[in-house]
């Protein structure tokens, strides 16, 4: 539970700066702040609820975020030319990247061939989501010729997802040598949060780079 807690707080702050515009730079990776004093009630309370954002802002031309495929990482830029048949039946679209901060922020035009037969999204369909975005997000500082294998993958569903065009957002929490840890957030078209992800991931070398 406090797991959850914490991570609910680091990903309200980048709710936080989606909304207002502002960059909360050290303090995202360092959300216990949200309950120190250091920062205003407003913010401490969106890092609480983390319940919507503006979607509008996801995938914008903005300070450290690079929107230009062709300036894209080589291996996420790949990915992101020729997806996997499974992120193309999400719906899969990467928009935009943050090298230096581990975040991406992608769409997904969602069909009704993802959803169950009340009409939602199947959970499965909703975790494969997060999944990417969490994949894409520890893929943006990968060596040249590495994968990284999902360890682990915790799903929080918040809401029912439905077809339409959903926004995630993904962010690298902490990289080691071996395995990576990493966060990520799905909307609906409204800026609702969904669902909340967390991973680890495992890095292996399938080919070194020719030298």
């Amino acid at each position: 539970m406090r797991r959850q807690k914490k991570t609910i707080l680091r990903l309200g702050a980048i709710a936080y700066e989606f909304t207002h515009g502002v960059s909360l730079a050290g303090q995202r990776d360092a959300c216990q702040c949200a309950g120190t004093g250091l920062v205003s009630r407003q913010f401490r309370e969106t890092c609480k609820n983390a319940t919507a954002i503006n979607v509008a802002s996801l995938g914008a031309a903005r300070d450290d975020f690079e929107t230009n495929a062709e300036n894209w990482p080589p291996n996420v830029k790949a990915a992101h030319d020729k997806p996997s048949p499974t992120s193309a039946h999400l719906g899969l679209e990467l928009l935009a990247v943050d090298k230096a901060g581990g975040t991406v922020e992608m769409a997904f035009n969602a069909s009704d061939k993802l959803c169950n037969k009340w009409g939602g999204i199947q959970g499965g369909n909703v975790a494969a989501m997060l999944d990417d975005a969490m994949a894409f997000a520890i893929g943006l500082n990968l060596d040249w010729g590495q994968i990284s294998p999902t360890l682990e993958l915790k799903i929080s569903m918040l809401a029912p997802a439905r077809p339409g065009r959903l926004y995630a957002v993904g962010q690298v929490v902490r990289r080691g040598r071996s395995v990576g840890f990493v966060e990520g957030m799905l909307y609906d078209g409204e800026g609702q949060l969904l669902a909340t992800g967390s991973s680890t991931a495992n890095f292996v070398t399938l080919k070194k780079r020719d030298t």
